[in-house]
């Protein structure tokens, strides 16, 4: 398991499932079980533990792709949820595949408990921006033409209603020097222009000092102090960006746009499917089945158009069993477009 030789690498839950440590504690389930009494994350000994490990992984038929054994260092007080995980999921493992005779330790992510795999995520499985892209069915770039510019406009009309003066006075300094300057308020001169030296002194924001407007909106938009009527504010922007950037840009954008190609394949980098069925463990240590990629069709597609209390858009995707959310936020000012998904594990997602 090439991951674990790096020490520099920190571990994750998936380093401890998919490892020659499961495949041991599958075989020797007392092996582990001292996990079972709390008391033992301090009572135990780092490297006795380690020494016993090495003894232990040698008495069983488990195998090593390469042939090499790499035992990562374990930290029992620090990885003891890990471990934990580990002892629960071998537990899991032992009702669903209980005469396995033989372990493979792969060097991609999984174990071969005799002829199933059980396995987890690969690096290619990484959600990209191009791949949520795929879903929206348009490009993030896209996002910010049409009426993005009004959106900054409006931001800054808000500001000028709610700030208290020793806050509107630092916003004046930005909006005389674009008006000295002869820049309009678009959204490229707002991101990106920058005023000679350090700018504005602000004591009360994180960055102390501002030459960028947008960075200074950014900031004290999230400041209540430095409201009259914070709340009211509030409302009236969260309207406002519903109704120009949700109503206005995205849903246009979006809509009668062919997604289903784009939520399968969303579909196979967060189970990670391979090339052939497979389980994993799941977060609470459940063992699923999943099928190969060629055997997951994608039936009864739908989705569905949401907003949030703060107004944040979400595309939702359904198929049977499974839900997929594609949230595009702009924050409490136009700062920079956010585009996240995430897996609703509230569809009884085991039986897939």
């Amino acid at each position: 398991m090439e991951a674990f030789s790096n020490l520099h690498k920190k571990k994750t839950r998936e380093d401890f499932l998919y490892s020659e440590l499961l495949a041991l504690s599958y075989f020797d389930i007392e092996f582990l079980k001292f996990v079972t009494e709390e008391r033992n994350r301090y009572l135990m000994n780092d490297k006795v533990f380690e020494n016993q490990f090495v003894y232990e992984l040698r008495k069983h038929n488990i195998a090593i792709e390469g042939g090499k054994e790499t035992i990562f260092p374990i930290c029992i007080e620090n990885d003891w949820d890990y471990i934990k995980d580990v002892y629960e999921s071998s537990l899991a493992i032992r009702k669903e595949i209980p005469a396995c005779e033989t372990i493979v330790v792969k060097n991609d992510n999984c174990l071969m408990f005799d002829s199933k795999i059980i396995g987890g995520k690969s690096k290619e499985d990484m959600i990209t921006i191009s791949d949520l892209e795929m879903v929206l069915g348009a490009k993030k770039e896209e996002l910010y033409q049409n009426d993005f510019d009004t959106l900054v406009a409006e931001i800054i009309t808000l500001l000028q209603q709610y700030l208290k003066p020793e806050f509107l006075g630092h916003l004046e300094y930005f909006l005389d020097i674009y008006s000295e300057s002869g820049l309009d308020m678009s959204y490229t001169n707002y991101k990106n222009f920058k005023a000679q030296g350090l700018g504005e002194r602000v004591d009360e924001l994180p960055k102390l000092c501002y030459n960028n407007l947008a960075d200074f909106c950014n900031d004290v938009i999230n400041y209540e102090p430095a409201f009259r009527d914070y709340s009211l504010m509030l409302d009236m922007w969260e309207q406002t960006k519903h109704d120009i950037f949700n109503i206005g840009i995205l849903i246009p954008l979006v809509k009668g746009k062919d997604k289903k190609e784009g939520f399968k394949n969303l579909v196979n980098k967060i189970y990670g499917l391979k090339d052939t069925s497979f389980y994993r463990l799941d977060s609470k240590n459940k063992l699923v089945y999943l099928p190969s990629k060629s055997e997951y069709i994608c039936d009864n597609f739908s989705e569905k158009y949401k907003v949030d209390s703060k107004k944040d858009f979400f595309l939702c995707l359904y198929s049977d069993n499974i839900e997929i959310r594609i949230m595009v936020s702009i924050g409490k000012a136009p700062y920079e477009i956010e585009i996240t998904n995430k897996l609703i594990e509230n569809i009884d997602y085991e039986r897939f």
